[in-house]
Formats: structure tokens, C-alpha cells, sequence
């Protein structure tokens, strides 16, 4: 409130708020008594005391909004010495207040999507006419993301934006009847046979209807055509989110995978706009189409740049624009533009100076140049045309006349290994593979040096090479003269009675074989041993050690056979060592052999009139009285 002069006292009227108390402000700093009723406010003092001129709060109200707006009114002031005077006021402020569709302020009720104050839907979902035409789907499941509907959630039918069938949910097997179209007029427009009906569902917690496609209409393609009379049994409607998030929506993942169509806002495989199948660079399955306007699925890209060869000005990046060379994917053809009989992307990239092989870098490429290697000797007449220290022997000296790097007949020079390079121009004069700054003496192939250290020189047979530079019987790459084992037996020359024979050295074991027998030096495998006692059998006495020594062992490279000495027809070492008590097997234990023992088992019958003889209880029956005689 503004006032210039003391005030002693205020009464307003207030619309669009019921009040319940005012407190604070100047009256409340005056110590005022406010009082409220329904539609008014009222202020005094019953001390005397008066609020002070000036520019401020006056009270706080305090109370709830029953209108959109809110207005003060008929405001009466009390001024000090003055009296009472009626002011104006400002205009209405709006209000947050909301009535329900009850017309109560703040209050909850809404209206159901049939129009209906606080209803249930029923008075539209149920209110349908009836068809002579009707099929009858049962319903064995209806979900929502998963979640089963409520006993307050509709699951209706429309066809061409026409109500046409509706049920309440009431669990497996809620029956949804559809009417179709039949000879009554108040059923033109209801769905026809063979059509399928468009469902939805109504989320009575939401309030809203939420339509039965499936990402690219699949589920509505799932829903069984309209037939007269028609019972379809187990339809089940199963409601998720599709790709946009979006509940019952019909977006969907296109070929290049983007969630395209429904709500999503993405047209379907926007992303292949060339429709070749390889989709622009951000789509979602990855792709990068090197020609995102242009058909080319096998995305050829003969240079490797950014662009595929369908969209690409110079396909093999030579500099020479693909309409203008004869080879588009061969970065080294293209033309001959300078007309010197190379081509001008000889180099990989487009330049008329830089188009061949050019050996001298005149700038003229060899093709088209009379001296390649501008030794002054023409091509022509030139006998190595890319080495200007070759051309020709016009002179006859066996020396090049190209030598010094250019044509001069009368300065050719010496030229030891007539290999038509004269000394002075040649690294190797004597052509002993041993360069002349490294050769001891380069005018003798034979000479040169001892590289390896083994006292023989390295080109002693006319070319250099470390393993080939002296006799070197083993071939072990150091020549005899100064290999301390010629012939790579294990015995040095020294101790070896033939060193150029590695199967002859010594005999130190005294065993009469010769200990480099099997080709290397070892005592212990210097000659045939059958028995592996450590001594070759030429100095074994007992070659298969059975304990026949060798001048009595009738096989003395055989354990088992060596004499029958007590001649009992079996060899004595049958047991693999001479003992003639246990040479063969004895059934009764008599010391002789079954082989040479007529009863072999001692009981009276000779072993030809036995009939087990190796059994003393078996033998015949000569009295015939079927007992056996032993």
C-alpha cells in the first residue's frame, strides 16, 4: 500500500480465494488486529496506534483459490484526521486453481475418454450396435512391456477409425466380440469379411489408448482376419516398446539398423539412399558407403581414399583425371602427353618431366634419350647403355672406352683381368671377388687375404671365399694346414694314427678295434659289441657273455644256443647263460631234458607208449579194465 498520510484503520473485499488469516506486513508492524471473514478483510487498532506513511507490504492473506483469477474490492481506508475514504484498485491476478471436471476447485475428477465425469469408460467402450455379423476372439494373454492388464483396462477393435468390437479385461480367455458389416444401416462402415480389425488397448491407469502394431506392424499382421461367425481361440497380445521407446509403436530397425519409421522420425533406410545395400557413415549396423549417393556394392576403391571408384574424379589418384586417362586403375598409365614415348604417370602421378626412367636425370627419359648414361658413346654404339663406365673396345686393349665415365679410347687404361674395365676404373683388377682396397694383391687372383685365420689364403683357388681357401678334407670350412683335426674324428692330428681317415685313429683301450670305428674318437663304441659289455667282439672273448667262450659257443652272437655238452639234445644255454643242469624243461626233475628223456615223466611208460607224458597218473590201458595202468 502507498500512503502519504497516517492510516488508522482498512476494510477490503476479496473474490476468487477463500481466507483464512492475514498476518504481517505494516498493519502487523503497527500492532493492528486483522480479522478475515468469507470475502472480506478488516483492520484496526484498539491502541490508537496508526500505520505510518508510506510504500509496502500492507498484510499476507493466506487461504486457497476457488476461481482462475483472484480481485480485491470496495477498499475503504481511515485516515488519520481525515476520515474514511473508498479507494480503487489494481486489476486481478491469475490464480494456479483448476476446477475438475465436477466444476470443484482443486478437486481431482477427470473426465473418462467417453466424456463421462469421474467414469469408467463403459458408457463408450460398451455402448457398440449390434451386428448379425459378429466373430469372437478369445484372448489368452494381454500384456503391457511385459506386465498383464488390469481388470480396469479395455482392450478395444476399430476399423477405419470406427469402434467396431470392445472388452473389458478379465484375465485368459476375455472373449472381445467384433461386429461386421451386415444389410442394416447402422452397421455401414463396420469391418468387412476378410479384413483385419486394427486393436487397441486402453490403460485405465494412464488413461490412454495405446494401439496394437508391434515394430513394423508385426503383431497387427499377427491378428487373425475377420470372418463371420468366426471363434479364434488363443490370440495373445503381447505390447512392448519398439526401437524409439515408444509403447505399441511400429518403429522398427531398417536394414541399416537406425530404429526407423513409427514416432521414431527417421524415414526406413534413409541411410542407403543409393540402395545398394551398403549404408551412409553414422548408420547403425557400422557401415561407411565410400559413395553415399551412388550405387557401387562392391564398394571398389582402387586407391584407398575416401571415395569409391563410382564417385571418384581419379580412381587411381595419378593426378590425371579419369576421363582423360587411358588406364583409370594403373596409377603408372595414363598418357604421353609430351609424346616421348613414355608415359607420362610412369612415376605413379601425372608430370611430363618426370615420366620414364631417366638413368643420366637429363630430364630426357631413357626411351626417348640417344645417350642414356651420357657417357658420350650414343645408345646405339653403346654396349651397356645405363653404366657410363661401359660402351665399347674400339681401340682393342681390352680396356673399355668408356673407363673414366666417358668415351676416350686413348685413356682406357691396364686392365689385368681382361674383364674390359681397366685397372683404374676397376674395383676388383684381378676379378678375385676380394675388393682391391681389401686385397693384399690385386693383380693376383690367387692372393688376397687370410680373413679367417687359418693360415691359408682366402682366394688360394683364384676367387675369394672363406671355405674354399686350401685342401680342407672334413669340409669344416678351415683348410689342413691349419685345422688341428683334419678329418673331424675327435682325435687331433697329433694323436691320430690317420688323419684323413675318420674311421682310423688309435686303439687305446686295447680292445683290437680301433676307437674311431663308427666315424668319431670313443673307446666305449669303437666296434661291434652284441653283448654292450664295453668290448668289441673282436677282442671279447665272450661275445654274447652265456659263459661259453667264443672258441666253445657254437653261436657265440646268440645267448640261447652254444653246445650240448651233457648231449641231451638241448642246448645247454637255453636259459640264456651254460649251465647243462636247467637246459630245456624236465617234467619229472631228473636232470634230463623232456627232448632227451624216453619217460619224461618217471612212471614207467616209455614216452612213445604214453599217452601224457608229462603226467605220472596217465599213460594206457593194456587189460582193457577202463582203469588207466598208471
Amino acid at each position: 500500500m502507498f500512503n502519504t498520510h497516517p492510516v488508522t484503520g482498512f476494510q477490503f473485499s476479496v473474490s476468487g480465494m477463500n481466507l483464512s488469516a492475514a498476518s504481517g506486513g505494516s498493519a502487523g508492524d503497527a500492532g493492528f488486529d486483522v480479522a478475515t471473514g468469507p470475502n472480506g478483510v478488516l483492520g484496526v487498532s484498539f491502541s490508537g496506534s496508526s500505520i505510518p506513511a508510506g510504500d509496502g507490504l500492507l498484510t499476507s492473506l493466506t487461504g486457497s483459490f476457488d476461481d482462475s483469477s483472484a480481485c480485491l474490492g470496495d477498499l475503504v481506508l481511515s485516515v488519520d484526521g481525515e476520515g474514511f475514504h473508498t479507494y480503487t484498485t489494481g486489476d486481478c491476478v491469475d490464480t494456479d486453481a483448476i476446477a475438475d471436471c465436477a466444476g470443484d476447485w482443486g478437486g481431482f475428477l477427470v473426465l473418462d475418454v467417453c466424456g463421462v465425469c469421474d467414469g469408467d469408460c463403459s458408457s463408450c467402450f460398451g455402448n457398440i450396435d449390434q451386428s448379425q455379423s459378429q466373430a469372437f476372439y478369445y484372448l489368452s494373454s494381454a500384456s503391457l512391456n511385459g506386465v498383464e492388464l488390469s481388470s480396469d483396462d479395455y482392450i478395444l477393435a476399430y476399423y477405419n477409425d470406427m469402434l467396431v468390437g470392445s472388452t473389458q479385461w478379465t484375465g485368459a480367455n476375455t472373449i472381445l466380440p467384433i461386429m461386421g458389416e451386415d444389410d442394416t444401416p447402422w452397421t455401414d462402415g463396420f469391418i468387412a469379411e476378410g479384413s483385419i480389425p486394427q486393436l487397441s488397448i486402453f490403460d485405465s491407469s494412464e488413461g490412454i489408448s495405446i494401439s496394437v502394431l508391434g515394430a513394423n506392424y508385426e503383431l497387427a499382421n499377427s491378428i487373425p482376419a475377420f470372418q463371420f461367425n468366426e471363434i479364434f481361440l488363443g490370440v495373445e497380445l503381447s505390447v512392448i516398446d519398439d526401437c524409439n521407446s515408444d509403447l505399441g509403436g511400429s518403429a522398427y530397425f531398417d536394414d541399416c539398423q537406425d530404429c526407423s519409421e513409427g514416432l521414431s522420425g527417421h524415414t526406413a533406410d534413409s541411410n542407403d539412399p543409393d540402395g545398394d545395400t551398403v549404408c551412409n557413415a553414422g548408420s547403425g549396423n557400422g557401415d561407411a558407403d565410400n559413395c553415399p549417393d551412388t550405387d557401387n556394392t562392391d564398394q571398389w576403391n582402387y586407391d584407398g581414399d575416401a571415395d569409391g571408384d563410382a564417385c571418384d574424379s581419379d580412381d587411381d589418384n595419378d593426378g590425371a583425371l579419369d576421363g582423360d586417362d587411358s588406364d583409370d586403375n594403373d596409377e603408372f598409365v595414363c598418357s604421353d602427353d609430351d609424346s616421348d614415348t613414355c608415359d607420362d604417370c610412369s612415376d605413379g602421378s601425372y608430370g611430363v618431366d618426370s615420366d620414364g626412367f631417366d638413368y643420366d636425370a637429363d630430364g630426357a627419359c631413357d626411351a626417348g634419350d640417344a645417350d642414356d648414361d651420357n657417357d658420350g658413346a650414343l645408345d646405339g654404339d653403346d654396349s651397356e647403355d645405363n653404366n657410363e663406365f661401359v660402351c665399347s673396345d674400339d681401340d682393342g686393349d681390352t680396356c673399355d672406352d668408356c673407363s673414366s665415365g666417358s668415351y676416350d679410347s686413348s685413356n682406357d687404361g691396364w686392365d689385368y683381368d681382361l674383364d674390359g674395365a681397366c685397372d683404374a676404373g676397376d674395383s676388383d683388377d684381378d676379378n678375385d671377388g676380394a675388393l682391391d682396397g681389401d686385397d693384399s694383391e690385386d693383380n693376383n687372383e690367387f692372393v688376397c687375404s687370410d680373413d679367417d685365420g687359418d693360415t691359408c689364403d682366402d682366394c688360394s683357388d683364384g676367387s675369394y671365399g672363406l671355405d674354399s681357401d686350401g685342401f680342407d678334407y672334413d669340409a669344416d670350412g678351415a683348410c689342413d694346414s691349419g685345422d688341428e683335426d683334419d678329418d673331424n674324428d675327435g682325435a687331433l692330428d697329433d694323436d691320430d694314427s690317420d688323419p684323413f681317415d675318420s674311421l682310423v685313429c688309435s686303439d687305446h683301450d686295447g680292445d683290437t678295434c680301433d676307437d674311431c670305428s663308427d666315424g668319431s674318437y670313443g673307446v666305449d663304441s669303437d666296434g661291434w659289441d652284441y653283448d654292450g659289455d664295453g668290448a668289441c667282439d673282436a677282442g671279447d672273448a665272450d661275445d654274447d657273455n652265456d659263459g661259453a667262450l667264443d672258441g666253445d659257443d657254437s653261436e657265440d652272437n646268440n645267448e640261447f644256443v652254444c653246445s650240448d655238452d651233457d648231449g641231451d639234445t638241448c642246448d645247454d644255454c637255453a636259459s640264456g647263460s651254460y649251465d647243462s643242469s636247467n637246459d630245456g624243461w624236465d617234467y619229472d626233475l631228473d636232470g634230463a631234458c623232456d627232448a632227451g628223456d624216453t619217460d619224461d615223466d618217471n612212471d614207467g611208460a616209455l614216452d612213445d607208449d604214453d599217452s601224457d607224458d608229462n603226467n605220472e597218473f596217465a599213460c594206457s590201458d593194456a587189460d582193457g579194465d577202463t582203469c588207466d595202468d598208471c
